[in-house]
């Protein structure tokens, strides 16, 4: 409890006491509130008056005294009922007092306890804000003033608030910014449109951000717009990436398609340089191949800014076409060729310098740098299967890099393996024109041979034949004998050869179904007097009915095994051939029993012109050669094995259909 002064009463018959409800003064004596202690007094001093007054009318007992002292009685007495009621109002009235100020006292909690909630609420909003990866801000839209920016867009740009955002976070804005997007926020009726999605490059910081715009009511009423900004820069960097790349690989297949067709060195070269400045974004690019000379590159085929060139040639003096540069001891051209690897330099005059043996160009160096704009380049080798062939370069207004530097290395691997490809189709396609040529000529030779040599070889076996007949004498006899034989021999070769000549033209067999069995039978009739000469025996299979789709060459095939077996075979043997099933195959085999074929002549054989046994046995070496190329054309197989009985047993397998 503490004392203090109150108006109109004695403080030291006072005390107050702070409450909930207010300070309340009470007396000091009594305990009673000040307006019920002064009624009581006020009450007890009538009553002592009136006491007073009756005493004086007692003692002064005068009609005059009674009448006084009675209207003073009623005086006190209207005026005791007069404090009374005031002292009952007073004491209302505090009462109501009381309970506004309790009323008061609980809209001023109320009112704090909101204002608690707001800051709370205005805190955590702060501390999401502050706490986004992302730059926060509001601007009015109609001032452009900024209102709020949050940490992470403070950290970028400072303390802007209440400054104008087209002057702070963008550069050269001489007005509000023309991609500014607050027409988009609002309809015509002036009311949000709801979030509007974009992306843009802060001309301050250069990086790429993924915003979101909306038009929000401020605190004050007024709408502003909200932007929320999220650095999408590395993003940006890799589809940037993905693009080039996938440029890159276009190049390449735009390259390889030009590969597939007839399009010579020269022109691929060119389109390397073009894809290397119109594809992959340098300014200037060229391609330089060794000379033959071993000392000199030459300018095969360059891309870049024709009036800067033909301004070039002016002032130097030269053809940029076919430019010849020295390779020279220590000079760039010499350490990409010895090192095989990249180098990129920004003294472009330097590189003119270094690179010619023309005393007006090194002296002109600084002008034409000058001319070519160039800040930067690169230069990496062509390295093929054959070593270096060249060079690839590049030059950029921009400054270069190492990633620039392994870029170029890469394609110049590339480049290097499409300019031998090239070069390789060149080669094929002049040793196809004279293979072609070749065949032209061959197969004149086997007309020539089939209709002009096997006539006059058919007339002289014929004619030695007749002779034979005639003659008597045994010494002409023989040599008659020694005729025939070399023409008959003579005529094998060139059908042979006319064969063999057909089956290696490519063309396509024309196949029918036939027994095999009764061309086997053909075969066999044809070897008949050759193997009567020989008192030999030829055993075929009894069974018919082994259909296969052929092409009438293989009996051809069945022919050459028949007299293969025969010209080996020992006299009065036999020849046994076989027709079996193997499945989807028919196995045709044909045994003698003569010297054999040792394991590792077996594959031999069926070379051409190969023969394994030398000695009197007539034929020209490419009867095997032809068995196995027919068997081939027939999607079959042929091979030699050993006769358990001695000598060996040829076999061949044929689709039964194609």
């Amino acid at each position: 409890m503490v004392e203090q002064d109150t108006e109109g009463y004695n403080k030291n018959c006072l005390i107050t006491r702070n409450t909930k409800r207010g300070v309340y003064a009470r007396c000091k004596y009594c305990r009673l509130t000040i307006n019920r202690c002064f009624g009581m007094q006020a009450n007890a001093i009538i009553f002592i008056i009136i006491v007073l007054v009756l005493i004086l009318v007692s003692v002064y007992n005068t009609l005059f005294v009674k009448i006084a002292g009675l209207l003073i009685i009623i005086a006190l007495i209207l005026l005791a009922k007069v404090i009374d009621k005031e002292t009952n109002a007073l004491f209302f009235s505090q009462h109501k007092l009381e309970g506004r100020s309790k009323d008061l006292e609980q809209e001023n909690m109320s009112r704090r306890q909101t204002e608690e909630a707001l800051r709370k609420s205005h805190e955590a909003l702060l501390t999401v804000l502050d706490s986004l990866d992302a730059a926060v801000y509001v601007a009015d839209m109609d001032t452009y003033e900024i209102l709020f920016v949050n940490k992470y867009l403070s950290k970028i740009f400072g303390d802007v608030v209440g400054k104008i955002c087209w002057q702070t976070l963008q550069t050269d804005q001489s007005g509000p910014c023309s991609f500014c997007t607050n027409k988009k926020l609002l309809n015509a009726d002036g009311e949000p449109t709801g979030v509007y999605l974009w992306e843009f490059q802060n001309t301050v910081t250069g990086r790429w951000y993924e915003i979101r715009d909306r038009a929000i009511k401020w605190v004050d009423g007024r709408t502003v717009r909200l932007e929320i900004a999220t650095d999408i820069t590395e993003r940006k960097r890799t589809e940037e990436e993905v693009q080039r790349r996938v440029k890159e690989l276009e190049f390449i297949r735009d390259i390889n398609i030009a590969l597939n067709t007839d399009v010579d060195v020269e022109k691929v070269i060119q389109m390397i340089t073009d894809g290397m400045t119109s594809t992959l974004g340098y300014d200037a690019s060229a391609v330089y191949l060794i000379d033959s000379d071993k000392r000199h590159l030459i300018l095969h085929a360059y891309s870049s800014d024709k009036g800067i060139v033909k301004k070039i040639e002016e002032v130097a003096g030269i053809n940029i076409q076919g430019f010849k540069a020295p390779i020279i001891k220590g000079n760039i051209i010499s350490r990409i060729i010895e090192t095989q690897k990249p180098v990129l330099t920004e003294d472009i005059a330097g590189v003119v310098r270094e690179n010619t043996d023309s005393k007006l160009l090194k002296r002109l160096a600084p002008q034409i740098a000058k001319f070519s704009r160039l800040k930067s380049g690169v230069g990496a080798p062509l390295i093929s299967s054959e070593g270096v062939i060249g060079i690839i370069g590049v030059g950029s207004t921009t400054v270069l890099s190492e990633e620039d530097a392994q870029r170029l290395t890469l394609f110049g691997n590339w480049a290097a393996l499409a300019i031998e490809k090239a070069k390789n189709v060149r080669r094929l396609e002049g040793a196809y024109d004279e293979l072609r040529q070749s065949n032209r000529l061959k197969d004149l030779f086997i007309d020539i041979m089939t209709h002009d040599l096997l006539n006059p070889a058919g007339v002289s076996m014929n004619m030695t034949k007749m002779m034979l007949d005639e003659e008597k004498d045994m010494d002409k006899k023989e040599s008659l004998q020694i005729i025939l034989r070399s023409a008959e021999r003579m005529i094998v070769l060139i059908q042979n050869a006319s064969i063999l000549a057909k089956l290696g033209s490519g063309g396509e067999l024309k196949f029918e179904e036939v027994d095999l069995s009764a061309i086997l039978r053909n075969a066999a009739k044809e070897m008949t007097s050759l193997a009567d000469e020989k008192k030999m025996k030829i055993k075929l299979p009894a069974k018919k009915g082994f259909k296969a789709f052929v092409n009438p060459l293989i009996q051809d095939v069945f022919s050459n095994l028949l007299s293969n077996a025969i010209k080996y075979g020992p006299e009065k043997s036999e020849v046994i051939a076989k027709i079996e099933d193997a499945g989807p195959n028919w196995k045709i085999s044909i045994a003698d029993n003569g010297p054999g074929i040792p394991d590792e002549h077996k594959e031999a054989v069926f070379d051409r012109f190969k023969r394994i046994q030398k000695g009197p046995v007539k034929g020209s070496g490419l009867g095997l050669t032809i068995v196995k190329r027919v068997v081939e054309l027939h999607k079959g197989k042929a091979w030699v094995e050993n006769n358990p009985k001695g000598g060996s047993i040829f076999i061949v397998e044929i689709p039964k259909k194609q």
